[in-house]
């Protein structure tokens, strides 16, 4: 659900999708729903929209999207600009209601960043996009790349079995996520392998992305890259 959703378009696509979740269908499940926005930074938004939010402050929450965000409410993934204000409080209740916070659409310091992260989010939306770029005197989201809490390590091999499952738990709890498009024509193959050296454990690929048109057209000739079919999967 995008940020140009208002308040009564988000409470009926929510209710609908809590009742989608209530059926018994066999196979795939809905999760929850993935809220992008309103709350973000309007220079990163990539759209001009009157139903962005400039601030957390007091009911905020409740007036964007007509109830209180929970997990229990069918919301599995909220994205804010950490930056805003009470950003940080907001963070915090969101994930005492089963939340996940993601970073993203935000012009937020690498010190803003931390804060959020700090409060309990654990996620970059789309590293690399719609955030500042990368700066060595102040790499903003992107450097929480470097900025894992508790690194993943390995358990020496004597190590008490429920201590070092409880270890890999804390670290899987603490580790900072982020979200990338590896295609083309959204992230250089160069940006996704310095992540992936970076910080591979945390990196999330996804596949849905917004139909982008090419870069240039000055070519009547030119022809578009073409994907071949790939093999069938048969289900044993």
């Amino acid at each position: 659900l995008r940020a140009q959703t208002t308040a009564a378009g988000y409470s009926r696509a929510l209710k609908c999708l809590q009742r989608a979740q209530l059926r018994d269908y066999p196979g795939a499940s809905i999760l929850g729903a993935n809220l992008h926005g309103p709350f973000m930074c309007p220079s990163q938004a990539a759209f001009k929209s009157e139903q962005l939010r400039s601030g957390l402050e007091g009911d905020a929450l409740l007036s964007a999207y007509g109830l209180l965000p929970s997990r229990g409410g069918g919301i599995s993934l909220l994205t804010l600009a950490p930056e805003l204000p009470n950003a940080s409080s907001a963070i915090s209740i969101l994930r005492s209601r089963g939340v996940v916070v993601g970073l993203g659409r935000t012009s937020a310091s690498l010190a803003q960043s931390l804060k959020g992260i700090e409060a309990g989010a654990n996620l970059v939306v789309q590293i690399f996009e719609s955030m500042p770029a990368f700066h060595h005197r102040d790499p903003g989201p992107i450097g929480l790349l470097v900025h894992n809490k508790l690194p993943f390590t390995n358990e020496p091999a004597d190590a008490e079995p429920n201590l070092a499952a409880a270890k890999r738990k804390q670290d899987l709890k603490d580790r900072i996520y982020y979200t990338m498009g590896a295609t083309e024509l959204q992230t250089h193959s160069a940006s996704v392998n310095l992540a992936r050296r970076t910080h591979p454990l945390g990196m999330i690929l996804v596949s849905a992305v917004e139909q982008q048109q090419p870069a240039s057209t000055s070519q009547p000739n030119a022809k578009s890259d073409e994907v071949e079919p790939g093999p069938k999967i048969k289900s044993e």
